[in-house]
């Protein structure tokens, strides 16, 4: 189960997100939205969140000023832009910042599928690099016949050069 934080200052964007995407379907079970930055970053600072999808250009904090904030607090969270705005300039910010991708609202399922699975290969491996009890339990899991398999953790394991 992943955790996943949608932030945009617009309630409709943010309806419209929440509701666009086959959340469930990636692995997310546990979904929080914020209208804004600050919002937003009281979030990421008081729960593990696995995921954010972050609108550019909110009032006050930006969205940019929100991802500078958690790369200089090396936040575990995997980001997403979400913008109305294709200025290539916005999309090399955030590439500075380590955002995962961007995307370009309004936000579709056809669209953004290639950015889910994306995230959904990437959170295990940043669990991983992070919390290394993480990889206990999932072999732990696996023992007891859940989704995981051995050759899968071993891959990722080896992957990420942890063995």
């Amino acid at each position: 189960m992943y955790t996943l934080l949608l932030v945009d200052d617009e309630e409709f964007a943010l309806a419209a997100l929440r509701h666009a995407l086959p959340w469930e379907a990636y692995g997310f079970r546990d979904i929080h939205t914020a209208a804004s930055s600050p919002d937003a970053w009281e979030i990421l600072t008081k729960q593990r969140i696995d995921a954010c999808f972050i609108d550019i250009r909110m009032p006050g904090m930006t969205g940019l000023e929100l991802l500078a904030e958690a790369q200089r607090q090396n936040l575990e969270t995997l980001f997403v832009v979400v913008s109305g705005y294709s200025d290539f300039s916005y999309a090399r910010q955030a590439i500075q910042f380590g955002v995962l991708d961007y995307c370009l609202k309004p936000v579709s399922e056809e669209e953004c599928r290639p950015v889910l699975e994306k995230l959904a290969r990437h959170i295990p491996l940043n669990r991983i690099s992070h919390d290394p009890a993480y990889v206990s339990r999932l072999l732990a899991e696996e023992a007891e016949g859940k989704e995981y398999k051995r050759i899968w953790i071993i891959l990722v394991l080896s992957v990420t050069g942890i063995i």
